[in-house]
C-alpha cells in the first residue's frame, strides 16, 4: 500500500506541471457588442460634426409651414426645340414668296412632289417607293389637319419650287433647314422629301 507524502494533496505525483498561465487568474471578456450609453451634447460621429449642406429653394411660407420647394433645373431661359426661332446656320429666307393662302401652296407641293416622285419610280426599288409614298401621305395628311405651321408650309413650297427646278443643292439645303428648325413637325414624312431629292439628283432629271 502506498503513502501519499506530505504536500499539495489536490495533486498527484505524475500530475504535469502547471504552467504560470493556467495558474493565473481568468481574465474578464470584452464584450464587442456592448451598447454605449448616448451622452447629449457629444456627436456620435465625425461626420455629424461637419454636416454636407445641400443647396436648395427659399421655403415658401404656407402660414406657420414652410415648404421648402425643390431648385428649378429647366430655367425660363432655356426653350423647347420645336417652340424655338430657327437658327442663324439654317435659315432660309422666304420673303420673295407669292402672298399665297394654306390650300394654294398645299396644291403646288402635292402637285410637284408627285411629279417628281413619278420621275425617278422606275429606278427605284418598290419597296422604296411605298416608303416614300407613305411618308409623304403622313405630310398631306398632317397638312390638311392643320398640323403644321406657316413657316414650315413656305419652306416646302420654296423646296418643291426648287426642285422642280431641278436646283438639288438648295432643295436639299431647304430640307435640311426643315430638319434643323422644325424637327418635331416633319420628323414623320421628311426623309420621304429628302428621298426624293437624292434620287432625282442621282439620276440627273432635267426640268
Amino acid at each position: 500500500m502506498s503513502i501519499m507524502r506530505e504536500g499539495n494533496h489536490e495533486r498527484a505525483w505524475n500530475d504535469p506541471p502547471q504552467s504560470a498561465y493556467a495558474a493565473s487568474e481568468p481574465r474578464a471578456r470584452t464584450r464587442l457588442n456592448k451598447r454605449v450609453a448616448y451622452t447629449p451634447g457629444i456627436p456620435t460621429s465625425p461626420a455629424s460634426s461637419n454636416p454636407i449642406s445641400i443647396p436648395s429653394s427659399p421655403p415658401v411660407s404656407t402660414g406657420d409651414i414652410h415648404v421648402f420647394t425643390p431648385p428649378d433645373f429647366h430655367p425660363a431661359s432655356c426653350s423647347p426645340p420645336c417652340g424655338s426661332p430657327p437658327s442663324s446656320s439654317g435659315k432660309v429666307d422666304t420673303s420673295d414668296l407669292p402672298d399665297l393662302n394654306s390650300t394654294e401652296m398645299f396644291e403646288k407641293v402635292n402637285s410637284d412632289l408627285s411629279h417628281m416622285l413619278s420621275r425617278v419610280q422606275e429606278k427605284v426599288s418598290e419597296r422604296k417607293f411605298e416608303d416614300i409614298r407613305k411618308r409623304l401621305d403622313i405630310m398631306r395628311s398632317q397638312w390638311n389637319e392643320g398640323k403644321l405651321s406657316e413657316p414650315t408650309k413656305k419652306l416646302l413650297y420654296l423646296l418643291v419650287t426648287r426642285l422642280r427646278a431641278c436646283d438639288y443643292e438648295d432643295a436639299n439645303r431647304i430640307q435640311v433647314a426643315l430638319i434643323v428648325n422644325y424637327s418635331c413637325e416633319v420628323s414623320q414624312w421628311v426623309v420621304g422629301v429628302k428621298h426624293v431629292i437624292l434620287e432625282c439628283q442621282s439620276q440627273h432629271v432635267k426640268p
